[in-house]
């Protein structure tokens, strides 16, 4: 059966046609999405990536399949026209609940990126990754059954497939393992300060991939989780207080007697600092180097924020410096 002249050109204006109205569908919903989701912060670009195209793609796909027939077109022909448009509306179905997983993903990251606890980023991460899987396979699954391809050989691609990628992405598999064990022993949260590999700095955020951490120059340091996991950390952020461990160099000349007087004025004072743990405190001479003896001061301020810390610690010393004026003790000059 061969199609008619008016047949050719109906069929050919309904595609222009249908084309025209789904590409106008597709810029009314970004629009809506624009005008009434503004709070997202993605530009058109990205709206259209995420409701536009699938929008188009889904209209496409329901117009031709199910209108077309109108024009008598054979039944051979109306087959691959019917099965190209089953394939729209799958990709548009997929692309559409791959983009919802996304935005519902992010939103609730946002939430989790204002709470205390890193377990919230990782789960986030984690649902939406294996969602994300879920769908793109069904969709390959989907596709399969409308081109009659048998699942069973999907299957089995999409198996030997994901062994291949691991293979080829193992570093990415053990950052995903690595992720999965920073969830189970969680040993550090939001804003601890941490010593991870050579790095120290303040937790950001984790993800599926990699630590991320803001050191003292405030450059973020992107760790992979791979290393975490294996690393020894050190999480400074847990501690209940900080020590001070200092060694003062005294001139050799001077007499015992006035250092071991000036030691008893430093250690009652310090005792009596409500802000000390007097428990772990010691003062009293170290070592000694030719010309010069030191003079050790270890004690634990209670507080684990670092400007605090180092505001009290200028405080205690710049008394103890005085303690020493008044034994008129001087520090021996570096040889």
């Amino acid at each position: 059966m061969t199609l008619e002249l008016w047949q050719w050109l109906g069929a050919g204006l309904f595609i222009v046609l249908s084309w025209t109205f789904a590409n106008k569908a597709r810029q009314g919903m970004n629009w809506i999405v624009n005008y009434f989701l503004h709070s997202i912060h993605h530009s058109s670009d990205d709206v259209n990536m995420l409701i536009g195209l699938p929008t188009l793609l889904l209209l496409l796909g329901l117009i031709w399949g199910y209108t077309l027939f109108i024009f008598g077109i054979p039944d051979y022909l109306f087959h691959q026209i019917r099965v190209l448009s089953e394939i729209f509306i799958c990709i548009g179905l997929v692309w559409f609940a791959f983009s919802i997983v996304s935005e519902i993903a992010r939103f609730f990251l946002d939430v989790s990126h204002q709470t205390e606890t890193i377990t919230d980023d990782i789960i986030v991460t984690l649902v939406s990754s294996i969602l994300k899987i879920m769908i793109l396979v069904t969709g390959a699954i989907l596709v399969a059954e409308i081109l009659s391809i048998p699942y069973q050989t999907v299957v089995a691609g999409l198996g030997i497939g994901g062994v291949a990628f691991a293979i080829a992405a193992r570093d990415t598999v053990a950052n995903f393992f690595g992720s999965a064990v920073i969830l189970t022993d969680r040993p550090f949260g939001p804003g601890d300060v941490v010593h991870i590999d050579k790095y120290i700095g303040s937790i950001e955020s984790v993800g599926l991939r990699s630590t991320r951490i803001r050191d003292e120059s405030d450059s973020l340091i992107f760790i992979p989780n791979s290393i975490v996991s294996k690393d020894i950390i050190i999480n400074r952020g847990r501690r209940d207080r900080t020590l001070v461990d200092e060694s003062l160099p005294i001139d050799s000349k001077t007499a015992i007697e006035v250092i071991d007087n000036a030691a008893a004025a430093i250690r009652d004072f310090l005792s009596k600092d409500d802000i000390i743990n007097g428990k772990f405190l010691v003062v009293g001479i170290n070592e000694f180097e030719p010309g010069t003896i030191h003079l050790r001061l270890r004690f634990y301020i209670n507080l684990v924020d670092r400007r605090l810390y180092l505001e009290q610690k200028h405080r205690l010393l710049k008394r103890v410096m005085e303690i020493l004026e008044q034994y008129d003790i001087l520090l021996s000059k570096p040889r």
